[in-house]
């Protein structure tokens, strides 16, 4: 999702955006210029031993406050 979503997509990216920014600046006490979100990922086989790395999977990213 980016900010340039259109539709229910954009709005939801919009508020996901903004909401990411509100706790970042609150856990780091001051504004932060951009913020990007990851979904991991790592498949748990049965077994129970992981042979695959975690992937990393950009959801959200954008500048805060624009």
């Amino acid at each position: 999702m980016r900010r340039s979503g259109t539709g229910v997509t954009g709005r939801i990216s919009l508020s996901y955006i903004d909401w990411a920014c509100e706790q970042a600046t609150a856990r780091y006490g001051e504004a932060v210029e951009s913020v990007e979100l990851y979904q991991m990922y790592q498949p748990s086989p049965l077994d129970g031993s992981f042979d695959e790395e975690p992937s990393k999977i950009s959801i959200v990213a954008d500048t805060c406050g624009g």
